[in-house]
C-alpha cells in the first residue's frame, strides 16, 4: 500500500504554523495552534522525508533569536552586577526556550537531528550557535568574565553577592565548554595575585599564629566556593595555588618567626596548625630542621649551665618530657621528627665532655638511695629511672657512667 502524499505546500503552510509557535515561545506568548496539531505537522513532514529542510529553517530561526540575544547584551550597564543578571536571565530564557522547541519538535530531533546531522539534539544545536554569538561578541565575554572575577573578589573582601547570579554563570560558562579556557585560567591567575597581596601584608601586620588562623579560614572560605557554585574540577588547582601564595610562598618566614616562640610557649594547638599547613606543601622537612635546632640549643643552655648542674638531670628529664609531649600531641607523632629530636639531644648531651655521665650516674645513685623513702614510693622511682635511662642511651661517654656509678655504688654497700 502506497503511503499517502503531502498536500500541496505542505511544507509552506505548516512552516508558518510553526514559525508562529517558534516566535510566540521566543517572545514568551501563548501559542495559538495547539500542541498537538503542530506535532502531528513536524511528525508528517518529517516521514514525508522534509526533515532536513523543516531543520534549515527552524534553525534559521533559532540563530536569527540568539544572535539579538546576545547582540541586545552589548554596552548594556556598567554596574557588573546587573550586568551579570542580564545575562543570566539571557542565558536562562535560552534555556526554557530552547526546552520549549525541543519538545515540540521532538519527532525532528528524534528521527533526523541526532541520526542524521551529526548534532546531539536540537538541544546542542542552539548551544553551539549561543557559544558563536557569545565569544564573537567579545565585549560581552569579556564584561562576563572580568564581572565574574569581580564579583568573587568582593566576596573575598567580605561583601555579600547573589549566590543564583555565581552560579548561572557557572552553569552557562560550563554548558559553552568555555569555563576553563575562557574563565578558569584566569580566576586562578587572579586568585594567586589576590592571596599573595593579603600574605604579604598580614605577615607584616599579624604574629604568625594569627596569620595561620588566617590561612586555614581562607583555605575553607576557597572549598566553599566550589561547593556552592564553581566547578568541582576547580577544587584541586584553586587549593593548590592558595597553599602556593598563602604558605609555600612563606616557609621560611613562618619558621624563623612563628616556630621558636610557639615551642617556648608550647602553644601545641598553633605548631599543629603550623605542622598541618606545612604539610600541605611538603615543607615539614623544613620544619624537622627547625625542631632540631631548637632541640639541640636548648638542650645546650641546659648542658651548659655549669650554675645549675644539680638540677641538670630534673631539667633535661622536664625538657625531653615537653618535647615528647608536642611530637605526640603537635606533630602527629612523625618519626622522622623523632629521629631528628634523638639525634639532637645526643648532640647536646655529648657537648660538655663527660660531665652529664657523670651527674647522670650520681641522680641515679641518689635516687636508689631515697628508694621507697621517697615522696612516690617505689613505683615513682622506677619509672624516673626509667625516663633516665633514655638520657643514658645518648651519652656517648658510657664508661665513664660506668666508672662513676660502680665508684657510687660500692659506697654505698659499704655504709
Amino acid at each position: 500500500k502506497a503511503k499517502p502524499s503531502l498536500p500541496e505546500n505542505f511544507l509552506e503552510t505548516s512552516w508558518k504554523k510553526l514559525a508562529e509557535a517558534v516566535d510566540a515561545i521566543h517572545n514568551v506568548r501563548r501559542v495559538e495552534h495547539s500542541r498537538e496539531e503542530l506535532y502531528r505537522m513536524v511528525e508528517a513532514l518529517c516521514m514525508h522525508k522534509r526533515s532536513s529542510e523543516l531543520c534549515k529553517l527552524l534553525e534559521g530561526v533559532m540563530d536569527q533569536h540568539i544572535r539579538v540575544s546576545i547582540e541586545s547584551l552589548v554596552g548594556q550597564t556598567p554596574d557588573y552586577a546587573a550586568f551579570l543578571g542580564l545575562v543570566t536571565d539571557t542565558w536562562q530564557n535560552h534555556c526554557q526556550q530552547m526546552q520549549s522547541i525541543r519538545n515540540l519538535f521532538l519527532y525532528l530531533d528524534r528521527t533526523y537531528v541526532i541520526r542524521d546531522s551529526g548534532q546531539r539534539s536540537l538541544w546542542e544545536v542552539g548551544l553551539n550557535m549561543f557559544r558563536k554569538y557569545f565569544e564573537g561578541a567579545t565585549d560581552v565575554k569579556n564584561k562576563v568574565v572580568h564581572g565574574f572575577l569581580h564579583l568573587i573578589d568582593r566576596e573575598r573582601c567580605g561583601e555579600a553577592v547573589s549566590l543564583s547570579t555565581c552560579t548561572n554563570i557557572v552553569r552557562m560558562l560550563v554548558a559553552l565548554q568555555i569555563y576553563e579556557e575562557s574563565f578558569e585560567k584566569m580566576f586562578l591567575a587572579e586568585t594567586s595575585n589576590f592571596y599573595r597581596r593579603e600574605s604579604s601584608r598580614l605577615l607584616q601586620e599579624s604574629p604568625v599564629s594569627d596569620y595561620m588562623v588566617h590561612v586555614e579560614g581562607r583555605l575553607k572560605e576557597e572549598k566553599q566556593r566550589v561547593a556552592r557554585y564553581l566547578d568541582p574540577q576547580t577544587r584541586v588547582p584553586l587549593v593548590r595555588a592558595c597553599e602556593k601564595e598563602l604558605v609555600a610562598a612563606h616557609v621560611q618566614f613562618l619558621l624563623e618567626k612563628g616556630f621558636e616562640p610557639l615551642m617556648e610557649g608550647q602553644r601545641t594547638v598553633d605548631l599543629e596548625r603550623m605542622y598541618s599547613l606545612l604539610a600541605r606543601v611538603n615543607a615539614l622537612r623544613d620544619m624537622k630542621v627547625a625542631l632540631a635546632a631548637f632541640v639541640k640549643n636548648r638542650g645546650l643552655k641546659i648542658v651548659q649551665n655549669e650554675e645549675a648542674e644539680k638540677e641538670l638531670v630534673p631539667n633535661l628529664l622536664k625538657f625531653k618530657q615537653d618535647m615528647d609531649d608536642l611530637l605526640k600531641d603537635a606533630m602527629h607523632g612523625n618519626e622522622d621528627f623523632d629521629r631528628a629530636m634523638r639525634d639532637a639531644s645526643e648532640a647536646f648531651l655529648n657537648s660538655r665532655a663527660s660531665r652529664p655521665a657523670e651527674l647522670i650516674a650520681k641522680f641515679i645513685d641518689a635516687q636508689l638511695r631515697t628508694g621507697a623513702k621517697g615522696v612516690g614510693g617505689e613505683e615513682e622511682t622506677e619509672a624516673l629511672l626509667e625516663k633516665v635511662i633514655v638520657l643514658f642511651r645518648f651519652l656517648s661517654a658510657k664508661d665513664v657512667f660506668e666508672a662513676f656509678y660502680k665508684k657510687d655504688l660500692a659506697k654505698w654497700l659499704l655504709l
